[in-house]
């Protein structure tokens, strides 16, 4: 599976043409913000847009997690837990989990989080695909 994080931060002009190359060829996205920095939280809204954009043929559903970094910042935060669920109750219900890169637990429950959207999302697209197929007749 290959995963695509889309990180909230100021990147250079030419990092959104490879961003769309690895968005195109993901199975899933986490997408990632600060929680001590309030304006991470706002600029999600255009990656979560731009992989639904880039995946139009999938659908208005593919794998996502929302993930809060910094976890361990919880004094300094900017972006509440209910924001974040807040939002993702708007994105369709997805996954929501705050992480810091000093707890590895965090770490490995959000990629495992990932796996099982991705694979939740490979068995609805075949049980789809399997009704479509017996919804077709041949005359």
């Amino acid at each position: 599976m290959t995963f695509c994080i889309c990180v909230a931060f100021l990147a250079p002009k030419n990092y959104d043409k490879d961003r769309d190359a690895f968005i195109k060829a993901a199975d899933g996205y986490i997408v990632m913000y600060s929680i001590d920095v309030a304006q991470t939280f706002h600029e999600i809204w255009k990656y979560k847009d731009q992989v639904g954009a880039l995946r139009a043929e999938d659908g208005p559903v593919f794998p996502v997690v929302l993930a809060g970094n910094k976890s361990d910042l919880d004094l300094v935060r900017e972006v509440m837990q209910k924001d974040a669920l807040d939002l993702a109750s708007t994105w369709g219900s997805i996954p929501t989990i705050e992480v810091s890169s000093k707890d590895h637990g965090t770490i490995d429950v959000l990629f495992n989080t990932m796996v099982r959207e991705v694979r939740k999302f490979r068995k609805m697209s075949a049980l789809q695909k399997r009704q479509k197929a017996e919804q077709c007749s041949v005359m």
